[in-house]
């Protein structure tokens, strides 16, 4: 990648200062409490290797579109963001794996 990235800013004149892979998002997300395994505060969801690629990607293109780059952006702008975006699509699939739970109960009950 970086040889790639190396002839296209020969190629353009142009410099690419900020470059994000889901590998270093992954990477710093570990140390966040949400995924930080060996500090597990009541944030703790799970590992920051548990979190599934397209996930990452999408908090990516999230974060993307989103951050405001009128006034300017750094490497940890995108990390926040791509934190909120993990963190809010994991509570909602707990959310969502909790109701279908309570769902399936409720129709036994009603089964009884």
């Amino acid at each position: 990648m970086w040889d790639s990235l190396a002839d296209w800013e020969k190629r353009n004149n142009a410099l690419a200062f900020i470059v994000v892979s889901t590998e270093e998002i992954r990477e710093d997300l570990a140390y966040c409490e949400a995924f930080d395994y060996d500090n597990k505060t009541e944030q703790y969801i799970c590992e920051a290797g548990d979190i599934k690629e397209s996930l990452i990607l999408e908090a990516i293109h999230v974060a993307y579109k989103e951050i405001n780059m009128d006034y300017g952006v750094c490497y940890g702008d995108i990390t926040d963001a791509c934190y909120h975006y993990i963190v809010e699509s994991l509570k909602g699939e707990d959310t969502k794996e909790y109701k279908q739970m309570e769902l399936e109960l409720q129709g036994e009950t009603n089964a009884s």
